[in-house]
């Protein structure tokens, strides 16, 4: 979740990133790669590294925040140690011909509401989840909104997602890996 929102705003994680995009080293220090090939904007060719459906593009444009939610559903996975598409099958859920990102949501917000996550990996993860999913947090104040556009977006993630994940690895695990970039 670090590394994501480290580079959100580069072209490495765009708002069609997915577990192909990324690769995990594990061993004495844990390290990340970012597998997605990118072309020179300076090429002959100036190909476009993918293109994406219309109503693809609308869901997103409807729901926004697409970063955070793809993070979101990738937070369920893990803790659940299964992909969405197989927990919806599981589960008895589907729409034939309906958009994998929708149908995603309404698998992950099923699963976190239903308290499988919070189950699975306790509070402070499953408050994670849920800001990512619905892009806002409760605080003293009020609700408190998570909007990419914003610019302490980056420390209101590190607060609101990262920070409860870390807090749920040490509790769980008593040790915080370091990811050097």
């Amino acid at each position: 979740s670090l590394a994501i929102l480290q580079f959100y705003k580069t072209p490495w994680i765009d708002m069609w990133w997915t577990w192909k995009d990324f690769c995990v080293l594990k061993g004495d220090k844990s390290q990340i790669f970012v597998t997605k090939k990118f072309y020179s904007s300076h090429s002959s060719l100036n190909l476009k590294a993918q293109t994406h459906s219309a109503s693809i593009s609308a869901f997103w444009e409807c729901f926004g925040e697409p970063v955070l939610t793809r993070l979101g559903f990738a937070l369920v996975e893990l803790a659940l140690g299964q992909r969405l598409s197989e927990l919806r099958l599981q589960e008895g859920e589907s729409m034939p011909g309906g958009d994998e990102d929708m149908l995603d949501l309404v698998t992950a917000k099923h699963l976190v509401g239903e308290g499988r996550v919070l189950e699975e990996a306790g509070q402070c993860y499953h408050d994670a989840v849920q800001a990512c999913l619905t892009h806002q947090v409760i605080v003293g104040s009020g609700v408190k909104g998570l909007n990419s556009e914003h610019v302490n977006f980056q420390l209101d993630v590190e607060r609101f997602v990262v920070a409860p994940i870390r807090d749920s690895f040490q509790a769980s695990w008593g040790l915080i890996p370091k990811l050097e970039m």
